[in-house]
């Protein structure tokens, strides 16, 4: 009788966990473009209103120096591969409201992208990230780098996860690298960003991080790469205000584009050429760190690396060791590649939605010996985009 009736709580338990599922919207366009998901709880809904064009409720201390897709189908809930409880991070709270625009979720003076795992998409990743470190084992070392969304890292934690209707982030984190096998290095850096989370390491009107938060995150690979990062503090930066990112253009918000992001670049100490090969296969030299203050505000994010080319070379003239690596990147990876150009005589950086080789062939062309993919979650979920990647890594 008690098996029975056991039995019947399972059933019913099994049931229920079922019938959970987020409702996705499909992007339109490139990772700028968001996948969003139905929204539950109180949130009220706006209407974008076109507007020719900050600081957050968040408070932003001293950095410390330290040494989208075409969903079809319903999201999908993350199955960790281990205890996802997460540590106790600094909490950040809102007296503001969310308000829907379109797949942006805005929280008083910032915005955020909405997310929603999708694991078989997921599977289609790992595997492409798989099969090539597989392929290169004995040749060059293969590191991931999963990027998360701000919306899981400095949204207040009161409508993080499933009250915006989005996915928990640490959960579906854990779900991708679960999936990577033995011969792909991973650098989590979820709980890095965690413990930073208060500093200014995601813009409020953009979908990007901003470059301390990708200096977290390459402090994490030089942990795994056997490398000493440079000091934050040594490294010459300059502010670039009035950057009215990505959320903007997407929402109309008035809020947001009365609320600027400041954009601060760190360049590299190294005495660098960098060569940028454009769509149109021409070639031009670039500084790493460009000057963007004449630039339009809602283009000040190609401040790094030239913004988004498909063959990208930084050339370390402080160094003649042979040394190499590849970046295989989408924007989030504009902050992140000029941090690297210290460490090696010769970066190259590869934007996999626009490059037409293969990076096997780079590997060998090169004799690069660490080939580093960093991609942000929602490019995870993107079908097209995995696709593009897919067909290099080979």
């Amino acid at each position: 009788m008690n098996y029975m009736r056991i039995k019947k709580v399972a059933a019913l338990f099994l049931a229920a966990i079922m019938t959970y599922s987020l409702t996705a919207c499909e992007s339109k366009d490139d990772d700028k473009k968001i996948v969003g998901n139905s929204f539950s709880g109180e949130i009220t809904t706006c209407t974008p209103t076109p507007k020719n064009g900050g600081n957050g409720d968040n408070v932003t201390p001293a950095p410390t120096d330290v040494t989208g897709g075409n969903n079809t189908d319903p999201g999908n809930t993350p199955v960790p591969t281990e205890d996802i409880k997460p540590a106790e991070y600094e909490k950040i709270t809102t007296t503001e409201k969310p308000v829907k625009s379109g797949a942006v979720i805005i929280i008083g003076k910032q915005a955020f992208e909405g997310y929603n795992y999708q694991d078989k998409r997921a599977d289609s990743y790992a595997k492409t990230v798989n099969d090539f470190a597989d392929k290169m084992k004995g040749k060059a070392k293969v590191y991931s780098i999963v990027i998360p969304l701000s919306a899981g890292i400095t949204m207040p934690d009161a409508y993080q996860g499933a009250p915006v209707g989005n996915s928990d982030m640490l959960s579906s984190l854990k779900s991708i690298y679960g999936k990577l096998g033995d011969n792909v290095i991973q650098v989590p850096i979820y709980d890095t960003l965690m413990q930073h989370r208060k500093e200014y390491i995601y813009f409020n009107t953009d979908h990007h991080w901003t470059q301390l938060g990708a200096y977290y995150a390459y402090v994490e690979f030089c942990k795994k790469s056997g490398k000493v990062p440079e000091k934050l503090s040594e490294l010459k930066k300059v502010s670039y205000k009035g950057f009215t990112g990505s959320f903007c253009k997407d929402t109309g918000s008035q809020i947001l584009y009365d609320n600027p992001d400041t954009l601060d670049t760190y360049a590299p100490k190294s005495e660098c050429v960098m060569t940028v090969t454009d769509s149109n296969g021409k070639e031009f030299k670039w500084p790493v760190i460009n000057n963007v203050s004449n630039y339009k505000s809602n283009v000040k994010y190609s401040a790094f690396i030239a913004g988004d080319n498909p063959y990208t070379v930084i050339n370390n003239k402080n160094l003649s060791d042979g040394s190499a690596c590849i970046l295989v990147k989408e924007s989030f990876g504009n902050a992140f590649a000029p941090f690297l150009a210290d460490h090696y005589e010769k970066v190259y950086v590869i934007d996999y939605r626009y490059y037409k080789g293969t990076l096997s062939e780079l590997v060998t062309k090169t004799g690069a010996k660490e080939v580093i993919f960093a991609n942000n979650v929602s490019m995870i979920r993107n079908t097209y985009l995995i696709g593009q990647l897919s067909g290099i890594a080979k």
